[in-house]
């Protein structure tokens, strides 16, 4: 077997990913790039929690619902 064809087997596709409706975290200050980005991942048809800062994103991961979310860091 090819490893473009291994590839092809084990690559997933944009709406696999997405599929579950994994929630997406945003944790920024600037309103004008929080917007940018929330739309930006709404999209790609992720749920968002967007915040304006550190703590409030604190906050909203100790809720329940939270325990269900993905993290990503960058």
């Amino acid at each position: 077997m090819k490893i473009s064809d291994q590839v092809q087997e084990t690559a997933m596709s944009a709406e696999e990913i997405v599929s579950s409706r994994d929630t997406v975290l945003i944790a920024e200050d600037d309103p004008i790039f929080r917007r940018i980005l929330q739309s930006c991942l709404q999209s790609w048809n992720y749920r968002v929690h967007a915040c304006e800062n550190g703590l409030d994103a604190w906050h909203a991961l100790q809720q329940e619902h939270a325990r269900k979310w993905r993290f990503w860091t960058g």
